[in-house]
């Protein structure tokens, strides 16, 4: 949760790592995810954070400097899409999902929708990664470096409205594994 505030939290994307880190670069992550409004402790707040983002990071290096993260994002009529990307400058806790050069595929705005829980799901092979959103196969892509950064977790953030509100659940990590979707 990012709480509300002005100029000085733009941009704000902190992630946190999970202790365990997958055995090898073949493994699954996922986690159920939601973006709330209107809840304590912002009853009032009944609004959606425009050009929020926030997501599942399914690699990062140990100094967390290198991420590679499922991400969602609001547009500015209260509608949600997703992306995957790959920041090579992350520098905690500032721009995270915003990094917009390594973002690679996804839907706009309107895929998902807001206020539900979505299951994200990332297959990683390797340098190859395979994206299920709610059970339904996405695509998959090559990104090079993710095989060396085998840390995973959360992000979320804001762009420049708060407050921001990600919720998750039932966060999981497969090693060895693909994804099986339900």
């Amino acid at each position: 949760m990012i709480d509300p505030g002005g100029p000085d939290i733009w941009f704000h994307h902190p992630d946190a790592l999970a202790p365990y880190r997958p055995p090898s670069d073949k493994y699954c992550v996922e986690t159920m995810m939601k973006l709330e409004k209107n809840r304590p402790p912002y009853e009032g707040w009944d609004f959606y954070p425009y050009w929020a983002n926030g997501g599942l990071v399914f690699g990062a290096n140990e100094a967390n400097t290198n991420i590679y993260a499922l991400c969602v994002s609001i547009g500015g009529d209260d509608k949600m899409g997703w992306f995957i990307m790959n920041n090579p400058e992350y520098d905690f806790p500032h721009v995270g999902c915003a990094y917009q050069e390594g973002s690679a595929g996804g839907e706009y705005a309107g895929a998902l929708a807001i206020g539900s829980w979505h299951l994200m799901q990332i297959a990683v092979n390797g340098d190859r990664a395979k994206v299920y959103i709610d059970g339904e196969y996405k695509g998959r892509w090559t990104m090079y470096g993710l095989s060396g950064t085998t840390r995973v977790g959360l992000i979320g953030g804001d762009y420049e409205i708060t407050p921001v509100d990600f919720r998750f659940d039932n966060f999981k990590v497969i090693p060895n594994a693909g994804c099986t979707t339900p």
